[in-house]
């Protein structure tokens, strides 16, 4: 997916080549026919697939629909194989990509639960041990021990579009069927 990114120039900025990565997405509403692609960029273990990309009715050619496929197919995967996890009003989005504003807005759509980042996200594995430790140690629930040590970046909060609701489900559907109907497909492929 490198081939997507801005190349690089004389005083440009990562952050400006991820920004334009990020705009070529496009606009959160989703539509019942967006390209799906099934992005397994290394070999996977959930589910357990060999490394290819496999475009669902597109090819590498066009960028913003590259970009914006694997944008969301990489969420419907994600929804796909935790539903074992149960609901939750919020999710906290931490990493290199949780600064991107559409992927935060596709989560909160697909997962129908409000999304954030957290202050000092670069420590979040780091406060991760201090919320266990802390639920140990003073004998408190995770709940209690995260509302201690993790502060919530307002500015990042999303919520999910009641316009995407429907299509949501269809994606789901469509992104399902296509992960089970692809095993000797990928293997040709890659």
């Amino acid at each position: 997916m490198d081939k997507y990114l801005p190349k690089r120039t004389p005083g440009s900025e990562d952050e400006d080549r991820w920004e334009a990565y990020v705009s070529a997405a496009g606009e959160a509403i989703l539509r019942e026919d967006e390209p799906l692609m099934l992005p397994y960029l290394r070999n996977e273990s959930v589910p357990l697939r060999p490394s290819g990309i496999l475009r669902d009715g597109f090819d590498d050619e066009d960028a913003r629909v590259n970009i914006r496929s694997l944008h969301v197919s990489q969420v419907l995967s994600l929804k796909l194989h935790s539903n074992h996890l149960g609901r939750t009003d919020a999710l906290c989005v931490v990493g290199g990509a949780s600064r991107n504003r559409f992927l935060r807005q596709l989560i909160a759509d697909v997962f129908n639960s409000n999304t954030y980042n957290i202050r000092h996200a670069d420590f979040a594995a780091a406060l991760g041990c201090a919320i266990s430790g802390a639920r140990a140690l003073l004998n408190i629930s995770y709940e209690e021990a995260a509302s201690r040590f993790v502060q919530m970046d307002r500015a990042s909060s999303a919520s999910p579009l009641e316009t995407n609701r429907h299509t949501v489900r269809s994606l789901l559907q469509r992104y399902e069927a296509l992960e089970k109907s692809t095993d000797t497909q990928l293997k040709r492929e890659t």
